[in-house]
């Protein structure tokens, strides 16, 4: 197993996160690199998504940045959604 980054010099191991009865998958909120993580997104892609209108609905708690399940799981009905609407060309 390859550690991967995770927050401000800690890290975990890839395994705990790639199985859906991972331990993530079970929090009731995830941070931003935890949500990132889990939905295969970039932090930049994240920060860009929030941008542009597109991103989850996030609760501040304190200094820290959180996704709530709900958030995430209505953010991933959206783009499927998205994803499924014809574009104009």
């Amino acid at each position: 197993m390859r550690p991967v980054p995770y927050g401000a010099g800690t890290y975990v191991f890839n395994a705990v996160h790639r199985k859906p009865e991972g331990r993530l998958w079970k929090k009731d909120a995830y941070d931003i690199v935890e949500f990132c993580h889990l939905h295969s997104i970039s932090r930049s892609g994240f920060y860009n998504s929030l941008k542009n209108g597109t991103g989850p609905r996030v609760m501040r708690i304190g200094s820290r940045v959180l996704v709530s399940k709900e958030a995430a799981a209505q953010w991933r009905r959206e783009r499927e959604q998205a994803s499924a609407q014809p574009t104009a060309a």
